[in-house]
């Protein structure tokens, strides 16, 4: 759809704002780390909904696990995911800079066997 409108271009190309003329940052979207609003809306109402509902998700759950008690897991699992982040892995190295074990190490090492 074509309005009929330009927008002001400034002399290294870049679109400027039609309202106050100032150059409109090219930053690739939202900031990292930044959650999807629509997204964060949806996980709060869900959460609400677990939340003023608990008695109730906690018999529908009860009531699964009557006749499959794996199932009713997997349910909780899911309820859960849309409350809490996943936790990520992190990798540890614990060799000093000189390539030898670290104190830390030598003691996590020791625990592990």
């Amino acid at each position: 759809m074509d309005t009929g409108k330009t927008i002001p271009q400034n002399p290294e190309n870049d679109p400027v704002s039609p309202l106050n003329g100032q150059p409109i940052p090219r930053n690739g979207g939202r900031p990292k780390g930044v959650g999807n609003k629509s997204t964060e809306i949806v996980k709060r109402t869900i959460s609400d909904i677990l939340e003023n509902n608990a008695e109730k998700v906690q018999g529908w759950i009860d009531d699964v696990a009557k006749e499959d008690p794996k199932e009713a897991v997997k349910i909780y699992i899911t309820l859960v995911e849309f409350c809490v982040p996943k936790l990520t892995r992190t990798a540890v190295d614990h060799s000093s800079s000189d390539g030898t074990m670290s104190p830390l190490g030598t003691i996590i090492n020791a625990i592990q066997q």
